[in-house]
């Protein structure tokens, strides 16, 4: 930047000085809102791979919920037709795990 400076104060003085130093200011300027577009843009994209990556476990989950509704179902009616006490005892144990 300092060369810069004094290659322009020799070539035109101050007035062109203040010129590059005007100039290497929008450079930077420029340089500051790619890098806060790009830092924006993988925000986003961080933000929109998360949501998918939840909805996904979600809809895994709920799947798993559907599949253990079911289960307990089952076991309440062979409670029901079940005599054995210990079988039923085993039977109420994993209705439990499942609540």
């Amino acid at each position: 930047m300092d060369r810069l400076l004094a290659a322009a104060w020799l070539r035109g003085g101050t007035e062109e000085e203040k010129k590059v130093r005007q100039e290497q200011a929008e450079i930077k300027l420029k340089a500051n809102k790619i890098n806060r577009e790009e830092n924006q843009k993988l925000i986003e994209q961080g933000k929109a791979n998360r949501k998918a990556e939840l909805n996904r476990m979600l809809a895994t989950l709920k799947g798993q919920k559907d599949e253990m509704v079911e289960r307990r179902r089952n076991l309440k009616d062979e409670i029901k037709s079940i005599s054995n006490k210990e079988e039923k005892q085993k039977r109420e144990i994993e209705i439990r795990k499942i609540d």
